[in-house]
């Protein structure tokens, strides 16, 4: 695993042109309460208007178009046919006739030239924009317990963010997109209650945790220098209402809407930040955590 983030962080820093950070947090967020802090190490890869993220619209749109197509497609015409065969069980012999029914669909003309020009028109635009010039960010977080901690999985943000604004003497961006992960904590210590005589005793257990996620982050960004930024993210979480289905296991998966708040500074290639993550705006469910790396 460590050989693999390193390909991982030589390609982000080589190929992609973008960069990679080396993330360390300690605390007790995105598990259940009652449970002990841990520590997470992961690598954190960047493509903000890079080749990365110009690939990834480019799928979405793709898919779009497809959708699109399909939903246009009108049947023209159905054949019917059939085949009969002899099964036999022992001296039991019986005919069984199969039917078979095929409908062609056809797209509608019209429609598929617009679709066809909407997609060329957009393939260019992804083609021609320089690069950083580019509204749109992709943000790749894997985590695994050979770096060291108690947390194993990735994290993935597509955000769209257009270019900050000026608001008196800050420059202000707000960027919104799609996320998706899965995050697997190892077993912690938990405060529960344990049947004790007639009721019930304070007592602890060891239980892993799972997190899953897919929803939309929404991000704002306060630059009160070019170098020098500060942001707040809330990621609402539309896995917590059958995160249950992703992992029907008796380990407690964690039906969190995380919030981020941190502040980053960057010196040339060189970027670090703080964050505190929480999933309950409340400092009983969150975690600290430092960055560090490469980016642009």
């Amino acid at each position: 695993m460590r050989w693999t983030a390193a390909l991982v962080t030589a390609f982000a820093l080589v190929g992609a042109g973008c960069g990679a950070t080396l993330t360390a947090s300690s605390g007790n967020a995105l598990v259940a309460p009652g449970t002990a802090s841990g520590t997470t190490t992961s690598v954190r890869l960047y493509d903000r208007g890079g080749p990365a993220s110009k690939l990834v619209l480019k799928v979405l749109t793709l898919s779009a178009s497809a959708v699109a197509l399909a939903g246009a497609a009108r049947p023209v015409g159905t054949t019917t046919s059939s085949s009969s065969r002899d099964e036999c069980y022992g001296s039991s012999c019986q005919r069984v006739t199969t039917t078979t029914t095929t409908t062609t669909y056809v797209v509608d003309p019209a429609t598929g030239q617009q679709v066809a020009a909407t997609q060329a028109a957009i393939d260019d635009a992804i083609a021609t924009t320089p690069y950083r010039a580019f509204p749109f960010e992709t943000i790749v977080e894997l985590a695994t317990d050979s770096l060291g901690g108690d947390t194993s999985g990735w994290m993935a943000w597509y955000f769209y963010a257009p270019p900050a604004r000026r608001v008196g003497p800050v420059a202000v961006a707000l960027a919104g997109g799609l996320g998706a992960g899965q995050l697997s904590i190892a077993a912690r210590e938990r405060k529960v209650l344990v049947p004790a005589g007639g009721g019930f005793a304070a007592g602890t257990v060891m239980a892993p945790s799972e997190h899953a996620y897919v929803g939309t982050p929404l991000r704002l960004t306060i630059y009160p220098r070019p170098w020098l930024w500060t942001y707040a993210q809330a990621d609402l979480n539309w896995a917590s209402a059958w995160e249950d289905w992703f992992d029907p296991d008796e380990r407690d998966d964690i039906e969190a809407n995380p919030w981020r708040i941190g502040a980053r500074a960057r010196w040339r290639r060189v970027e670090v930040g703080v964050e505190w993550l929480s999933d309950r705006l409340s400092a009983q469910a969150s975690s600290l955590g430092v960055e560090a790396g490469f980016v642009y």
